[in-house]
């Protein structure tokens, strides 16, 4: 039987410091693609990880070491760029792109230390901390194809609801149709197929034979863009990529995003959209870049309304302390059944009942 979540569950601040500690913390964060360093001495400090992590490409890999000098213990780098060493501002120890120690001014001798090093993850040129990813098939590197793609910029968003919200929202393709009148002219919802694995689920869905006419401007700016490069690069679907809990990887005409959740508290969750472009397609048109985003981005406004929506309504339904109903639709919902069976097979939920059952 279909087990979904009480609206405390989107509310109580005592239920998600217990998802902080029982889930949030031992999962696998998203700090980086390997696209978003290019060449040696690139890095970027991760957002992802409370700019705590440094993630770095030297001669040899890529690597990550935490942002705090060995001397005094101040962080060191901040957002991203290309060095050729890591330099402390403060006293100016500085370390090898390995992270070892080669100069302590003032110092008769420099040290025998190096910098702390967090162990990543490797998939499919994305890295992770905490955890790697142990049921993805080869396979899916086909689907999800970075291989042509450029890293472009970062889009960092503030939420202002549960971050369980924002990923059924992602999940749920029965409000397409209502929401999203641009999305809607591209996709045909009634061809989409779902797969499920352990750490992640794949939504797929295929554009209509012909897109349809719409009112939204940016879609129709897009959809320009998309049939004259489509002339020499096909394309047949999009494809939706949750790694639970809080990663997505998506793929556009010609764009693919990753976007990661933080959740900040129960009302509070920062999203940072990584953009990526097929370099070819901006070959052949430049423009693609701005238009594609703005595209994006108005689809993911539109979901943040309606997720304040979803927020105030579970506010609602806690405060008046009435049952909820939880009823999906058997294919357009059905990843977010799937997404509640992974929370509950965390146990992360059995000892709070701070509300009256839900009916099911």
């Amino acid at each position: 039987m279909y087990q979904g979540l009480l609206p405390a569950h989107y509310i109580d601040e005592k239920i998600f410091e217990h998802e902080q500690e029982k889930l949030l913390k031992k999962v696998p964060i998203y700090i980086g693609h390997e696209k978003m360093l290019p060449q040696v001495g690139s890095f970027l400090v991760s957002p992802q990880a409370n700019d705590e992590l440094i993630f770095l490409k030297n001669y040899n890999k890529i690597e990550c070491f935490y942002n705090v000098c060995q001397h005094h213990h101040a962080s060191i780098l901040k957002d991203a760029g290309v060095i050729q060493s890591i330099s402390c501002p403060f006293h100016r120890w500085n370390y090898n792109l390995e992270g070892r120690l080669i100069m302590a001014p003032k110092f008769n001798e420099t040290h025998c230390i190096s910098l702390n090093k967090k162990a990543l993850f490797e998939w499919n040129g994305l890295y992770f901390i905490q955890q790697g990813l142990q049921s993805i098939p080869d396979s899916m590197r086909q689907i999800i194809d970075f291989s042509s793609f450029e890293y472009e910029s970062t889009h960092t968003v503030n939420l202002a609801y549960n971050w369980k919200i924002f990923i059924e929202t992602y999940l749920d393709d029965y409000h397409i149709p209502a929401i999203h009148s641009g999305l809607r002219a591209m996709v045909d919802i009634n061809h989409l197929t779902w797969e499920y694995f352990e750490d992640f689920s794949l939504q797929s869905i295929f554009f209509h034979a012909k897109f349809k006419d719409s009112q939204n401007k940016k879609f129709n700016e897009y959809r320009k863009i998309i049939e004259k490069i489509s002339q020499k690069i096909p394309i047949d679907k999009i494809s939706w990529m949750l790694i639970y809990p809080t990663t997505m990887v998506e793929t556009y005409p010609y764009m693919n995003v990753i976007s990661t959740i933080k959740p900040i508290s129960a009302f509070e969750t920062v999203n940072y959209i990584d953009f990526f472009f097929n370099q070819k397609a901006l070959d052949l048109c430049p423009e693609l870049k701005d238009i594609a985003k703005e595209f994006y981005l108005e689809v993911a406004k539109e979901d943040d309304d309606l997720c304040i929506s979803v927020q105030k309504g579970k506010n609602t339904l806690f405060k008046s302390q009435q049952s909820s109903v939880n009823i999906l639709h058997s294919t357009l919902e059905e990843g977010i059944r799937y997404f509640h069976d992974y929370l509950h097979q965390q146990k992360i939920y059995p000892n709070f009942t701070t509300q009256k059952s839900s009916k099911f």
